[in-house]
């Protein structure tokens, strides 16, 4: 789990591929989008489905600005890929932890 020092960006990455029945898997774009949620460590929801950014074909990033009065511990996120039938989101880390400091 990636700790990351409060106040500073958090960037969180996925793969998209397509794994058709009796086919090879593929990177793919879903037809309709890519959203992520982030659940804070009180398990409250700050950021609401909100849509990815592509970086290539499959490939989607958020950036998560934390600020100093964010709450510390382990944030939970939570990523969709919507629109296409056989999907398989491989998330780089769907966990980080938010601390006052690297030590």
């Amino acid at each position: 789990m990636r700790k990351i020092v409060i106040g500073n960006p958090v960037l969180i990455e996925v793969t998209i591929e397509k794994f058709p029945p009796f086919g090879t898997l593929a990177v793919d774009d879903p037809e309709v989008s890519v959203k992520i949620t982030i659940t804070d460590s009180a398990g409250t929801v700050v950021v609401n489905s909100q849509s990815m950014q592509k970086n290539d074909v499959g490939q989607y990033y958020y950036i998560y600005q934390t600020t100093s009065s964010s709450v510390l511990g382990v944030y939970k996120c939570n990523i969709v890929g919507d629109g296409t039938t056989y999907d398989s989101v491989f998330i780089t880390e769907n966990l980080f932890e938010l601390m006052v400091d690297n030590d």
